[in-house]
């Protein structure tokens, strides 16, 4: 080992707190998804779209 350069065994150990099927799924959307799922993650609830309305104003033409 070098002088001033990291000791390998002081790094902490990386946790493996995913199991193979959630590593092989994660970022992707389930194959099926009811509307109610779906409303769940696109829906605006009213103080969202209060929030909005300043940006969604009519545009000319």
């Amino acid at each position: 080992m070098r002088p001033g350069s990291p000791d390998p065994d002081s790094r902490p150990a990386r946790p493996e707190f995913l199991s193979d099927e959630q590593i092989a799924r994660y970022g992707r959307f389930p194959e099926e998804s009811s509307t109610e799922e779906l409303e769940q993650y696109f829906r605006l609830d009213p103080g969202a779209l209060d929030a909005l309305a300043p940006g969604r104003a009519a545009r000319p033409g």
